[in-house]
C-alpha cells in the first residue's frame, strides 16, 4: 500500500516537474529542436567514451608492465644485499681472526 503511495506521488510529482521545465525552456518545438542537437551530440559522446575507455586499457596495460619492472628491480636488490650481507659477514670473520692472530 505504502509503495503504490509512493510510486502515485512520484508519477505526479515528475509531471509536474516536466511541466516546469517546458515552461521554463520553451514550447515542444523547441524542445524537439533541442533534443536533436542532443542526440548529435550523443554520438560523439559515443566515440569519446570509447576513446576513453581504449585509453584507460592502455593505461592499465603499461601501469602492469611498471609493476612487473619494478618487481624484478626490487627481487635484484634483495639478491644484492644478501650477497652484501654475506661479504660483510666474511669481512668481520676475517678482522676476528686478525685480531686473535695479533
Amino acid at each position: 500500500m505504502v509503495t503504490g503511495a509512493v510510486g502515485a506521488a512520484s508519477i505526479v510529482v515528475s509531471g509536474w516537474l516536466a511541466r516546469g521545465v517546458e515552461a521554463a525552456n520553451g514550447d515542444r518545438r523547441t524542445a524537439i529542436e533541442r533534443s536533436s542537437l542532443g542526440e548529435y551530440f550523443g554520438g560523439v559522446s559515443a566515440v569519446f567514451s570509447g576513446l576513453a575507455l581504449l585509453l584507460l586499457v592502455a593505461t592499465l596495460l603499461l601501469q602492469q608492465r611498471e609493476l612487473r619492472m619494478q618487481r624484478h628491480e626490487l627481487a635484484t636488490q634483495r639478491e644484492e644485499l644478501v650477497s652484501s650481507r654475506n661479504e660483510l659477514h666474511r669481512s668481520a670473520e676475517a678482522d676476528l681472526r686478525g685480531l686473535h692472530v695479533s
